[in-house]
């Protein structure tokens, strides 16, 4: 059988001989980052995304946060004109605004 194989094989010739020696001694820098660079790498769908709504919802709630503001008056007193409350600093301003 080998001599069957031999006898279909003899002419091809093996050319790249030289590549084969080169590649199989330590490899360079570049050799090395070209192969990081093609490396594969496989990322879970379902923690990146969880991890993703998380920083969505926390960055939501620290801002969300912030907007609120309050006022503080040195007169509390709030009156009451048709179902509706008002400041009495505000109210007085607005009569005098307009009764001017």
């Amino acid at each position: 059988m080998k001599k069957q194989l031999d006898k279909e094989l003899e002419h091809l010739r093996f050319t790249k001989q030289r590549n084969v020696m080169d590649r199989m001694g330590k490899p360079t820098w570049k050799q090395r980052l070209n192969s990081l660079w093609h490396k594969e790498i496989e990322i879970p769908l379902l923690p990146v995304a969880a991890f993703g709504m998380m920083i969505v919802l926390l960055s939501g709630l620290t801002f969300a946060g912030n907007e609120i503001s309050y006022t503080t008056r040195e007169n509390n007193e709030t009156i009451k004109i048709g179902g509706n409350v008002y400041w009495k600093e505000d109210f007085e301003k607005l009569v005098k605004k307009y009764d001017n």
